[in-house]
């Protein structure tokens, strides 16, 4: 088993471009989620912030 992955790590510059290009991959998608996730979130809080009274809330600090 030892000797299959030292020859796939040792093998040709192609399969080291090919692996990472799929992490950059899984990269991007993670980074989407993660946006795409955050971002209604975010504007959530604001407008919550907004409808809950933001001049009370601004008064507080």
């Amino acid at each position: 088993m030892s000797s299959s992955i030292t020859r796939l790590s040792s093998d040709t510059p192609r399969f080291r471009g090919w692996k990472t290009v799929t992490i950059l991959r899984n990269f991007a998608i993670a980074v989407i989620l993660e946006v795409s996730a955050v971002v209604p979130l975010v504007s959530g809080v604001r407008s919550c912030m907004y409808n809950c009274g933001y001049a009370a809330f601004a008064g507080t600090f």
